[in-house]
């Protein structure tokens, strides 16, 4: 057994200074996102009779932050089970009670990172097509499916194969990872290489990002050289938005594809 506000000496200044702003923003910050992530969720799926491609998207990225806040909160549960942190044995001695739950704790964190990533990349993906008004495999209504379950799945596959690679190389027990953190994560090694395949999916979604960005600046600007204005040079600033709306050349379409 133990005590939810687990302020034990851990051996460490670092550890003994941060750990109750840890412990209260985990209680308190978990159930939290998870009722208001719940609450979107639910509000989204009401609101529309016909969930569309990027709803859909939005929906997936809502949900796998459900899991990360899951994660989190059955912390709780180990301190029903009995605290073996300080016993002295040996790092093959992995499956106790706590142990188990925070393998689970890392699953699960690691699932929901990925699979808010690469739902975000196929968001970014389907945003870029609509603006370059590209007709791609995601534009298809009957394709939804496909970037969701290849988010889902190939989640779950780095989850578990992490967690595999952190069990035969791990420097450290899992029941003991809690102990600055208030949950666990992967040993040095695995946590590595998760993050670089992290900052990959950044990237990309950076890079569609940027290209996104620039093809509504260079509509933006077509549109105003069409109607001969001038003032073009920083098509987004607001005295160019102040211009477009003095202007009565524009046709109703038009002024409409402006504003958005």
């Amino acid at each position: 057994m133990g005590v939810i506000i687990d302020l034990d000496k851990e051996g460490s200044d670092r550890c003994d200074h941060v750990k109750l702003g840890i412990i209260l923003i985990n209680l308190i910050g978990a159930p939290l996102s998870f009722i208001l992530l719940l609450i979107g969720i639910l509000r989204m799926i009401s609101s529309n009779k016909r969930i569309s491609f990027l709803t859909s998207l939005v929906i997936l990225i809502f949900s796998s932050e459900i899991v990360n806040a899951i994660s989190k909160m059955i912390q709780l549960i180990k301190y029903c089970f009995e605290d073996t942190r300080m016993d002295t044995y040996d790092n093959n001695h992995m499956d106790n009670p706590r142990s188990i739950i925070c393998q689970i704790q890392i699953v699960l964190s690691i699932f929901s990172d990925y699979c808010s990533l690469l739902a975000n990349l196929f968001l970014s993906k389907r945003c870029y097509d609509v603006i370059k008004n590209k007709i791609g495999f995601l534009n298809k209504q009957k394709n939804i499916i496909c970037p969701i379950t290849v988010s889902i799945l190939l989640s779950i596959i780095l989850a578990i194969v992490l967690l595999f690679i952190d069990r035969i190389h791990r420097s450290n027990r899992f029941d003991i990872r809690d102990r600055c953190s208030y949950w666990c994560w992967l040993d040095l090694m695995p946590s590595i290489f998760c993050y670089v395949v992290y900052l990959v999916i950044l990237f990309i979604n950076i890079f569609f990002a940027f290209k996104t960005i620039s093809c509504l600046k260079e509509r933006y600007k077509k549109i105003f050289k069409e109607n001969y204005i001038s003032d073009v040079e920083n098509p987004l600033s607001e005295n160019s938005k102040e211009n477009c709306s003095q202007y009565s050349d524009f046709t109703e379409e038009e002024k409409k594809e402006l504003k958005n």
